[in-house]
């Protein structure tokens, strides 16, 4: 509840500033005028002269602040957000509100100021969903962009943006994170997306602000998965990603913290929830060397690879932290044969899956047709979309239940190949397809199409 400035000899505290709320806000020094800037949870932005902590005003927005001040020295003005839900321009030198740009929802991310053909815009993420890009001078809307669409409950992951914008050097790309597991790509000035990268099916998505390189070639940014990652500024295609997980622990700690670059550019450095700091060089590529490797990390030893990899995958897409019934999934000990809802043979391979009423979310990944001893699959009564995957013909269960769904598209070609489709033992109703379907699915399974 306090701001505190440190000696960064000795560590010993120089002077202590007291709020009347937690400081969650991080402090921005503004070296023309010698002033550090600093939200709190009293609702209240301040400026404190830095030599001696002392107040030189301070300015209610009316809620809490969790956002981080950003310093407009041309204008003197200082934006950060609010639990207002408001963007808010202050005078440098008198606290007073220029303007107030209100979006639906709480702002915690760190404004972004423009440069070059952006440098009469500031950016902002709100818990809306949306990205502002306002006028500096006059906090009038230049656009918007919904990037995380509000979920089906609040405490789906898929909603909302606390991580802070991030801008080219010069200022023609503007980056962001978000809940929905990706980071965007977008141009400054128009806010049209030129590309959006997927990092991870991490619980809380992409809440790290992003980092790019001098050159501006290379962008880096944490995600909740437990990962680094550096994508390629011209077309978002990866370059690396590294782990941010000791090996102390068996299951990925997320990745919060802003990512930054040594003065020579050829390190970075990164804080992970797991309570270590990181320290990667640039160019080394350290992504595992092969797929099963990244996939042995959450399974059992002596799991089969095929078996583990398409678990895992459809844990990650359907987001087993929100699932009923999750015990022991994916936490790197115990054999997949020992996750909650999984049976397996004698020979350890998975032959049942009765994930029915689960609360899953999401896709059903291409890797589910690696279950090459799957007998029983059931996951009826998930909210489960998307297309079916071709793969799925590759399997030979005798009971296939995916009925009380949300699947669409065209089904497998092959799907007839499928053992259970043939019998009473099938169930795909509720679901609908793309027209024509093949008999053996309308006959057996009650599946429909428009």
């Amino acid at each position: 509840d306090s701001v505190l400035a440190v000696d960064s000899l000795t560590g010993s505290t120089v002077w202590d500033n007291p709020t009347e709320g937690f400081v969650d806000s991080t402090p921005t020094y503004y070296a023309v005028d010698q002033v550090v800037f600093c939200g709190s949870d009293d609702f209240r932005v301040y400026a404190l002269h830095a030599a001696s902590g002392n107040q030189k005003w301070n300015t209610s927005t009316g809620d809490v602040v969790y956002s981080s001040p950003t310093v407009d020295g041309d204008r003197q003005s200082v934006y950060i957000g609010s639990n207002s839900n408001g963007l808010y321009s202050m005078n440098t030198e008198t606290g007073e509100i220029k303007w107030v740009f209100y979006t639906t929802d709480n702002v915690q991310s760190k404004p972004a100021v423009g440069s070059g053909t952006s440098s009469h815009l500031v950016y902002a993420g709100s818990w809306d969903g949306f990205l502002y890009a306002v006028h500096a001078d006059t906090g009038a809307l230049q656009w918007k962009r919904l990037l995380s669409p509000p979920p089906w409950d609040p405490d789906d992951t898929g909603t909302g943006i606390d991580a802070s914008p991030t801008l080219t050097p010069a200022g023609d790309i503007v980056f962001i994170g978000s809940y929905n597991r990706y980071l965007y790509a977008l141009d400054a000035v128009d806010g049209k997306v030129r590309w959006k990268s997927y990092c991870g099916a991490g619980p809380e998505g992409v809440r790290s602000s992003a980092t790019v390189s001098a050159d501006g070639s290379l962008v880096y940014v944490g995600s909740s998965d437990g990962y680094l990652y550096s994508f390629f500024v011209a077309d978002g295609s990866l370059n690396w990603k590294a782990s941010c997980t000791s090996t102390d622990f068996a299951t990925p700690y997320g990745v919060r913290s802003t990512p930054a670059l040594s003065p020579s550019g050829e390190e970075i450095y990164v804080g992970s929830d797991d309570g270590y700091l990181y320290a990667f060089s640039t160019g080394a590529d350290t992504t595992p060397t092969t797929p099963a490797e990244e996939y042995a990390r959450y399974c059992g030893k002596g799991d089969h690879p095929h078996d583990c990899r398409a678990l895992v995958e459809l844990a990650q897409a359907t987001d087993y932290t929100k699932w009923v019934y999750n015990d022991k999934w994916l936490n790197g000990k115990d054999s997949l044969c020992d996750w909650q809802l999984v049976g397996c043979n004698k020979a350890g391979r998975v032959k049942i899956l009765a994930l029915s009423f689960n609360n899953m979310k999401g896709t059903l990944p291409s890797s589910i047709g690696g279950l090459s001893e799957l007998e029983d699959l059931d996951l009826e009564f998930n909210l489960m979309q998307g297309a079916l995957p071709a793969t799925l013909s590759n399997l030979r269960v005798i009971e296939m239940g995916l009925g009380g769904n949300n699947f669409t598209g065209a089904v497998p070609t092959d799907i007839c190949n499928i053992p259970a489709t043939s019998g009473p033992a099938c169930a795909l109703d509720t679901n609908v397809f793309d027209c024509p379907l093949p008999d053996c699915i309308v006959d057996n399974c009650a599946a429909v199409c428009r």
